[in-house]
């Protein structure tokens, strides 16, 4: 009698820091970690660096992954340090209600902040179509 096993879902974080763009690809039910990878964080285009992981971290198929999640601690200390430039806040997915009742607006590192449709909960599903009209 054949086991109804389930297929590996696997999950990449990557995060864009001061010196490293870090990478990690787990195993989401067991949180093993597959394979991860350090590079060069490349501030004139995060993109090259983010690239870099991507191509030497162990991605035998590329279809298993389920999410992606980049995230950047480069950019979030430049808003905390005041080093950064105007900056805009997109909330996708967020209740504006929520928000006004823990008056979590005054809270954000810029008074832009702009509410989008769209976004995932917490198992990855999607609540709401992303409004990409609404980015512009």
């Amino acid at each position: 009698m054949k086991k109804n096993i389930k297929p590996e879902i696997l999950v990449l974080g990557i995060d864009t820091g001061g010196t490293y763009t870090d990478g990690v690809l787990l195993e989401y039910n067991s949180h093993r970690i597959i394979s991860t990878y350090k590079s060069l964080t490349t501030k004139r285009d995060f993109s090259i660096g983010i690239e870099n992981v991507i191509k030497e971290i162990d991605l035998e198929d590329p279809g298993a992954i389920q999410m992606v999640s980049i995230s950047t601690t480069l950019a979030t200390n430049a808003i905390a340090e005041g080093k950064g430039k105007r900056v805009g806040l997109f909330l996708i997915g967020y209740d504006p209600e929520i928000i006004d009742s823990f008056n979590m607006g005054g809270r954000f590192a810029t008074p832009h902040y702009f509410y989008i449709n769209g976004g995932h909960n917490l198992h990855g599903q999607e609540q709401a179509d992303l409004d990409l009209p609404g980015l512009l």
